[in-house]
């Protein structure tokens, strides 16, 4: 079972999943994500960087849907999501797929390719998932990415790492998808 802690981060994760806000995650939500990821790296329709993109987050979908979706309706309700929460980070080889994964998500925000999360870039992408400017102020400032600092993509995996794995309020990767 998760912490209260656990519960609080996961379950802010599952309200930026929902970026419809009609409380189940589905593959509209996903889909509403992948044109938010495609303006934010101006990829247009019918591109190769457009259309791998979109498969790979269909595929995140098609993936998070088969081991969430219990019941197997096309929606994922947020019970089904703290119990994908909690296995995450009891199971080593859940993890090991939340790791594999990791490259893709660096890219979503890694917007210019150069291979470090820049402050900007940060903010870019979690403010279009719709994360308030007062929590991305407190992520920034835990993540320490302001003044020029970048992330790199081991410092990014650590951090999705504690993201997933810390139960301490200080931990900086708890505030990885913004403040909560």
């Amino acid at each position: 079972m998760l912490t209260e802690f656990q519960t609080k981060k996961w379950t802010h994760l599952f309200n930026i999943y929902d970026t419809n806000n009609d409380g189940v995650v589905t593959k509209e939500d996903f889909e509403i994500k992948a044109q938010t990821v495609a303006k934010l790296h101006n990829l247009e329709p019918g591109s190769a960087g457009y259309d791998k993109m979109y498969a790979e987050v269909m595929a995140d979908w098609d993936h998070l849907q088969k081991d969430v979706d219990k019941n197997n309706n096309g929606e994922i309700s947020l019970d089904e999501w703290l119990e994908h929460g909690y296995t995450r980070i009891t199971s080593n080889e859940m993890y090991e797929t939340v790791k594999k994964e990791a490259d893709e998500v660096f890219e979503l925000f890694d917007q210019n390719g150069d291979g470090v999360i820049s402050p900007e870039e940060f903010y870019n992408l979690i403010k279009a998932w719709g994360v308030s400017d007062e929590e991305l102020e407190i992520a920034c400032s835990k993540l320490n990415l302001k003044a020029g600092n970048t992330l790199s993509k081991d410092q990014f995996k650590d951090l999705l790492e504690q993201f997933h794995k810390s139960d301490d309020p200080d931990s900086p990767g708890n505030y990885l998808f913004g403040s909560f």
